[in-house]
């Protein structure tokens, strides 16, 4: 009887896997078996069904403590801080500037003096108009025009014509008979003797009785 009973002591320590204390301070855990089976048949499925027991260490605090070797060591546990490589910063898009379209520069006009004959005679620069001209001082590279006046109201060097871009500067050099204007009714106007004066295609000059005119090409 008093074997009997130990018997169903033991049986009920470890029954549905529930811990039981032993000596020495330790807890043996046992997984239950499968559900179903008698005492002594969990028990020794238990051992085919999950292996050896697995036994802890109780603290002193009641924490159950694992036997050494059964969780893995830890090896990022150090309170070393690796320094991340700064990234790459990404490019940054700029859209393509447009294609600029070029303004075209325009044309510097051809200057032309037509004369009373039909003749036509190029303004380069600075061109000296007179029955005789001769070169002088500022004008010193000019050219020179030479024309037949019947009247003889021409002076020797009577005016300088000079190309300015897209107009001509007359000068009146000081003639006898002076540089007259005349407008698109025919009007005339004098230029003060040594004055000068802008012009335009189409515009019209007499050098005292002898005239001229102006024409862009």
């Amino acid at each position: 009887m008093r074997r009997r009973h130990r018997g169903r002591h033991r049986d009920a320590r470890h029954r549905d896997g529930q811990p039981a204390h032993v000596p020495g301070g330790l807890i043996e855990r046992r997984a239950p078996g499968p559900p179903g089976l008698p005492h002594r048949a969990a028990r020794t499925s238990r051992r085919a069904f999950s292996g050896v027991g697995i036994v802890s260490r109780v603290d002193s605090s009641g924490f159950i403590t694992p036997p050494p070797g059964l969780v893995p060591p830890r090896h990022d546990t150090d309170t070393h801080t690796e320094r991340v490589p700064p990234r790459t910063p990404l490019p940054v898009f700029r859209p393509p500037s447009p294609l600029s379209t070029p303004v075209p520069t325009p044309a510097t006009p051809v200057w032309l003096l037509s004369l009373p004959t039909g003749a036509r005679v190029p303004i380069d620069g600075a061109l000296l108009v007179g029955r005789n001209p001769v070169r002088f001082d500022r004008w010193s590279d000019a050219e020179l025009l030479a024309v037949a006046d019947p009247a003889r109201s021409v002076s020797k060097t009577h005016a300088v014509f000079e190309a300015q871009g897209d107009v001509v500067r007359v000068t009146d050099l000081h003639s006898t008979n002076g540089v007259t204007l005349l407008d698109a009714s025919g009007a005339e106007s004098a230029l003060p003797a040594g004055a000068a004066i802008t012009l335009g295609a189409g515009s019209v000059v007499k050098l005292g009785e002898f005239r001229l005119q102006i024409l862009s090409a």
